[in-house]
């Protein structure tokens, strides 16, 4: 039986490991989700790979901001704003930076 979460018009089935990452990687502590217009998932999260990029089947796309000290609350505007244009903003040392 599937679990279904919310109400009236914003239902949603629960489906257990959706999400296909590389052996070993997990999400940890969600903040934050979008989808862009081509239904590819941003999953902000504070575990070891803070920014997945997963398609609309789960599927493990490309993750980004390893190491690097992301700006939590900007980071989250541009991801709830403007995920179809979704680029992030690099430094020469190619560390996330905060605009």
């Amino acid at each position: 039986m599937s679990v279904i979460l919310g109400s009236g018009e914003h239902r949603y089935r629960v489906v257990d490991n959706w999400a296909k990452l590389p052996d070993g990687w997990q999400l940890t502590d969600v903040a934050s989700v979008a989808v862009d217009s081509r239904d590819r998932i941003y999953v902000f999260n504070r575990g070891a790979h803070p920014m997945v990029v997963l398609d609309r089947d789960g599927n493990f796309l490309r993750s980004w901001g390893e190491g690097a000290v992301l700006p939590r609350s900007s980071l989250l505007k541009k991801l709830e704003c403007c995920a179809d244009h979704l680029i992030p903003p690099r430094k020469a040392d190619v560390s996330v930076i905060d605009t």
